[in-house]
């Protein structure tokens, strides 16, 4: 046996509606007889009143209160300030001997919330080929510990060069690098750095000359066109530029 659905009748439809309507009426009042609704909207009234317009603008601040209250409560969870800053071979601005690296590297981080963005310098770089300067550095603390990679733009692509990782000391402002993948060969075994204090490059001060390739990208191009080797032995800068 099949069952047929009822007309769609117009005096159906008005029936139907004003059901509807009914059942819409019976939950709003029901919800005008909830105590627990009126005692929270009369104590927003009250809150309201009493401390005037006022209140409105610190309810609105609120989220962005606790917003910066949490990135706050991330930076000092990672220890942002701790990796922020300045890292070099070559500081000589404490009376100590940090027993920084005899290679020259010089590392800047910026770091928020764990992740850290930089650049890193080395002269390994300048001897394959200055033109790779900059190299930039994208990072993570995981752990107290910092794992990032190292990279550079060759014909306006991203090209990864090596990927490493840093310790902090615990009682010395200095961190030690060390390679996880470095197929060139860019960074020694083990590398101490020391913070440099008292600001950076940007105060004014003279950088030390082995922070420096000692010719630029434009010297370099044209060292080559004068020696004109077309038959050249590969280099490794063929790993990247092609």
């Amino acid at each position: 046996m099949t069952v047929q659905n009822k007309p769609d009748l117009p005096w159906r439809r008005r029936q139907a509606a004003l059901e509807k309507k009914r059942a819409s009426q019976k939950w709003a009042a029901r919800l005008l007889k909830s105590r627990s609704l009126w005692f929270a909207f009369g104590g927003v009234l009250a809150f309201v009143l009493t401390h005037g317009v006022e209140s409105i603008i610190t309810l609105r601040k609120l989220p962005l209160e606790a917003a910066q209250l949490y990135r706050e409560s991330q930076s000092w969870f990672y220890g942002d300030s701790n990796w922020t800053g300045t890292w070099s071979s070559r500081e000589e601005g404490d009376v100590q001997d940090y027993h920084q690296s005899d290679a020259p590297i010089k590392l800047s981080l910026t770091t928020e919330q764990g992740a850290v963005v930089g650049e890193i310098f080395t002269q390994s770089v300048c001897e394959l080929n200055p033109m790779l300067l900059p190299v930039l550095v994208e990072g993570e603390i995981h752990h107290g510990r910092l794992r990032a990679f190292a990279y550079a733009y060759v014909g306006g692509q991203k090209q990864r060069l090596y990927s490493f990782q840093a310790t902090r000391a615990n009682e010395e402002p200095v961190i030690t690098l060390t390679p996880i993948d470095d197929p060139v060969g860019l960074l020694p075994a083990s590398a101490r750095i020391a913070r440099r204090m008292g600001g950076d490059e940007s105060s004014g001060a003279e950088e030390h000359s082995d922070l420096q390739c000692s010719e630029n990208a434009l010297q370099y191009l044209q060292r080559l066109r004068k020696e004109k080797t077309p038959d050249r032995v590969q280099h490794p800068i063929d790993h990247f530029v092609r």
